[in-house]
């Protein structure tokens, strides 16, 4: 039972961590409704919170990412703008 789980979570894990930051932020709302409503059985409602937990991660981390282009771009030392890295941006893209 455990392992089919764990296959399951790494199964989504990959789906999930090329979301957009708005599709995350979206599902994140949806599951934040259907908790808030509590009609849902316990099992159904763990898997939901751990789904938003998993949203709350994916928008975090393109979060972080645009704050570096930001931080790129405003701390350039010659007072241009600087190149974004492709890494970073490619990061905002997924």
């Amino acid at each position: 039972m455990s392992g089919n789980r764990k296959e399951e979570r790494v199964d989504m894990d990959t789906e999930t961590e090329e979301l957009p930051f708005e599709d995350a932020l979206a599902r994140l709302e949806e599951k934040v409704e259907l908790l808030e409503k509590g009609d849902l059985p316990l099992e159904d409602a763990l898997k939901s919170f751990e789904e938003g937990i998993r949203m709350v991660q994916i928008c975090n981390k393109r979060l972080k990412d645009a704050e570096l282009v930001i931080e790129e771009l405003i701390e350039d030392e010659e007072g241009g703008i600087s190149p974004i890295s492709s890494k970073v941006v490619n990061g905002l893209e997924s």
